[in-house]
């Protein structure tokens, strides 16, 4: 059985194979799918939810979660930055989906009491949550770097079925006719261009 923090876990395996691809010398392709911060609400590590330290056990463990992911980011960035490869690699993150439902929703179709105990909205102003079409359900942040680096930011809409032709784009590779993606490259985005309207 595994032991220990699931997040940690992630990016020991991910550590391990960035040392993998380094010994190898070869490009590597990493997808980090980290599980925070989700229901169940297991408490984090100690460390974790200390750095929180709101007074409020929910909230700590809600946004220690959170903080556990980010130093597992950290970690796998400087991995990376050691590598030599930090320069020469192209990042991606972003999230599957929007705040998930709290206490303070009661009305989305499911059965009563069913509902995630997220401490606290998380959508600003957005209306919705996870499970809804509305912006509160589909809109995530998204950060990129890359070579050369990304230009500015931009609210234009982009969907994850997009990062494989970014990726394939952005790595020379030719998308071959047969292959139907649904998604469509947003590297001229990342490079300050404009992106034509679907």
């Amino acid at each position: 059985p595994a032991k220990g923090w699931l997040a940690d876990q992630i990016t020991d395996e991910a550590i391990e194979f960035l040392g993998m691809a380094e010994a190898q010398k070869k490009p590597f392709f990493l997808y980090v799918a980290y599980n925070e911060p989700h229901g169940p609400m297991p408490d984090p590590p100690k460390p974790y939810m200390d750095a929180i330290n709101s007074g409020c056990k929910n909230v700590d463990g809600y946004f220690g979660m959170i903080y556990g992911m980010d130093v597992g980011i950290g970690r796998i960035l400087e991995k990376i930055d050691a590598m030599g490869e930090l320069d020469n690699t192209i990042i991606l993150y972003g999230s599957d989906n929007g705040q998930a439902r709290g206490p303070y929703v009661n009305n989305f179709g499911m059965k009563p009491g069913r509902f995630f105990g997220v401490p606290v909205p998380g959508n600003g102003p957005l209306q919705g949550c996870k499970w809804t079409p509305w912006e509160g359900g589909v809109r995530v942040p998204f950060i990129a770097t890359m070579p050369g680096g990304v230009t500015g930011s931009s609210d234009v809409l982009v969907s994850m079925l997009d990062v494989m032709p970014t990726l394939l784009e952005f790595a020379d590779i030719e998308i071959p006719e047969s292959m139907q993606l649904d998604g469509r490259s947003f590297l001229p985005l990342l490079k300050g261009n404009e992106l034509a309207e679907r």
